[in-house]
């Protein structure tokens, strides 16, 4: 029982999620103390949830996260079969834009997550993969506008991608990722999309980092990893812990992931490796975030 508790708690601050709800998965043993927040069940659902985060990754840069929110995410209510996103309050149309595929008119390619596409019911936005049974649901009003989270001048240089098949733009930038695994050790692309998928159902494990400012640095070196960048507050130490105690590097249904490691490379940087995918800690104690030495 007293396992229960501590398993809802922790689930309640990597999730958002009500401390009631928490209790329920932990009792249902959804959740574990090494397990706290459910995997995706199927490959294709990991996969579909990694390419979003990623996508998020890309589109909320230090200057435009809401305050606290460095992905703009609120909480999440995750299970095994999908997961549903509660954005940041006043960050909804920013996080669709982000998500949704857009044509960009000005400068041409995609801007969102390649392959989605979306349906709208009772409040929720329903990110569908267009080649698999992958969903995940935002929760929004019908009338968000995603072109006019972006704040442009005109968000009628971007259109929906509406397409019933990929387009040729989305086959490639789809196409960049496998041709980079193909030159990976083998596994690389599932242990790849096991990080991302497990990041974006924590979203309070990238808001310790905010803790301080309110904001953090996030980047991807062209969707291969993943970097966490921050100044003050938690220790490089501290959020490396809070990775493992977050089940970052747990089983998967089970069966232990080859190579997964947790490496303090310094004081103030430490990588954290899932399988063949890596996620690098690093702690910028040279210069504050705001600018200050």
């Amino acid at each position: 029982m007293r396992y229960e508790h501590q398993t809802a708690k922790l689930t309640r601050k990597l999730t958002g999620m009500p401390y009631t709800q928490a209790l329920q998965m932990a009792r249902g043993g959804d959740t574990e103390r090494d397990r706290p927040v459910p995997d995706a069940l199927t490959a294709d659902q990991r996969a579909f949830e990694a390419r979003l985060a990623f996508a998020l990754i890309e589109a909320f840069p230090e200057h435009l996260q809401p305050h606290g929110y460095p992905w703009g995410i609120a909480s999440v209510r995750a299970d095994t079969d999908g997961l549903d996103i509660h954005p940041a309050p006043a960050a909804t149309a920013y996080l669709l834009g982000a998500l949704v595929p857009c044509h960009d008119r000005q400068y041409g390619g995609v801007r969102g997550a390649s392959g989605t596409r979306v349906t709208i019911s009772d409040g929720w936005w329903i990110l569908h993969d267009l080649q698999t049974a992958a969903k995940v649901r935002v929760a929004a009003p019908a009338s968000a506008d995603p072109r006019r989270g972006r704040n442009e001048a005109s968000p009628r240089s971007r259109r929906y991608i509406t397409a019933a098949r990929l387009t040729r733009e989305e086959r490639r930038d789809l196409g960049h990722i496998e041709r980079i695994a193909r030159s990976k050790p083998g596994g690389w692309l599932a242990h790849r999309n096991i990080l991302g998928s497990r990041l974006l159902r924590r979203p309070g494990l990238v808001q310790l980092l905010a803790q301080a400012h309110g904001n953090a640095n996030i980047y991807s070196h062209a969707s291969m990893d993943v970097v966490l960048e921050w100044c003050c507050g938690d220790t490089s130490d501290q959020i490396s812990r809070a990775c493992h105690n977050a089940g970052l590097t747990a089983d998967l249904a089970g069966e232990p992931l080859p190579g997964t490691t947790i490496n303090r490379r310094s004081d103030f940087a430490t990588t954290v490796q899932i399988g063949q995918a890596k996620l690098y800690l690093r702690q910028n104690t040279w210069i504050c975030i705001d600018g200050t030495p």
